[in-house]
């Protein structure tokens, strides 16, 4: 049964920025549907809405789109929407309003769907636990500075100072600081907080294993674009096959339970891990964006951005998926969304999503 849930969300790939946000164009690209354009560059670079009157005082305006790595082919649907992104995580959805204030839906038994007051992007969701990044305009060397809430039995709402919070799992999260360098905290039982060394970005989380994509060459000949994963391994979910391993241009990476999804540059789509529900078994065609979750994933295509969903039914999370085009998907355990106006959210009837 599809559900109409006004959510605002922060997701995989695009997110949305605020009045002078520090830009980092991998995580933060201007929203350009909502008149924001990127002022200045590099570590100075902020988001401004000429149409509110704010000025570019940190340099020219340098750009005003969002990067082809960022957003895919240029006819993408437009995103005409109050919400800037999605974050789901296990029985609970967070979402990131167009004053980039934070509402969340769902169970609340650990306080995950109770956000702190302010003004934040970059919202990620996993397991109990939901993480933003804060907008400080009384000090700007305090601008994404990482706020976590929900389940810290595991210490997975304390993330290290200067790390932006990019992935979580069902006890564990990731994330990188200003140099991409990777930190994780909270379970590492299965090693699942254990990154290697390097460079990374894209990160992703499944329950107990995370992906993210090289972005420099190290001593064992790791090439840059090469897909890296650690932590379980048990159903392969962390070893990716030789033909994915090079990233070449492609938009998705996206991991969910015990298996993750990627596609290349031809957008094609490749995924490994648990096969059980036939939740690594995607159809034939290019998709622009992906969406995984434990038993199911979701893509929008390539050739029209409509939806399609493979896997199995776990907890209802892959019935048929909202007719029309959409560019970013967002999933969780059960629950899945398409971002447009208004957001679309498939997947059971059971009560917090009532």
């Amino acid at each position: 049964m599809m559900n109409r849930l006004t959510v605002a969300l922060v997701g995989l790939g695009l997110v949305g920025c605020s009045s002078q946000v520090p830009l980092d164009k991998s995580r933060c690209p201007c929203p350009t549907s909502l008149g924001y354009v990127c002022c200045g560059s590099g570590s100075t670079a902020s988001c401004v809405r000429p149409s509110a009157g704010e000025s570019c005082d940190t340099g020219p305006i340098v750009d005003s789109g969002i990067d082809a790595s960022d957003a895919g082919p240029r006819d993408a649907p437009p995103v005409l929407s109050p919400i800037q992104g999605i974050a789901i995580g296990h029985a609970h959805a967070c979402a990131v309003r167009q004053d980039m204030t934070i509402s969340c839906i769902g169970d609340n038994s650990k306080g995950q769907s109770t956000p702190p007051p302010g003004q934040f992007y970059g919202v990620v969701a996993g397991g109990d636990v939901t993480c933003a990044a804060r907008i400080d305009k009384s000090d700007f060397s305090k601008n994404g500075m990482s706020v976590c809430w929900g389940d810290n039995t595991y210490g997975q709402t304390s993330p290290p100072d200067g790390v932006f919070v990019q992935a979580i799992g069902a006890r564990h999260a990731c994330g990188t600081d200003r140099d991409r360098h990777v930190f994780c905290w909270g379970d590492n039982s299965l090693g699942q907080a254990t990154p290697p060394a390097g460079l990374y970005s894209d990160l992703t989380a499944g329950h107990n294993h995370t992906c993210a994509i090289r972005l420099d060459e190290n001593d064992a000949g790791v090439a840059p674009g090469t897909i890296v994963c650690w932590g379980d391994n048990s159903l392969g979910q962390s070893t990716p096959p030789p033909v994915a391993v090079a990233y070449n241009g492609a938009h998705a990476l996206s991991a969910g339970g015990d298996h993750t999804c990627v596609n290349d540059g031809g957008f094609q789509v490749w995924c490994w891990g648990d096969k059980a529900g036939g939740q690594s078994t995607p159809p034939t065609g290019g998709f622009i964006s992906l969406a995984v979750g434990p038993g199911h994933a979701c893509g929008a295509k390539l050739i029209d951005y409509t939806v399609a969903c493979w896997g199995d039914d776990w907890g209802g999370a892959t019935p048929t998926p909202p007719s029309g085009a959409y560019a970013n998907l967002f999933a969780g355990d059960y629950l899945t969304c398409a971002l447009g106006q208004p957001v679309l959210c498939w997947g059971p009837t059971y009560e917090p999503w009532y």
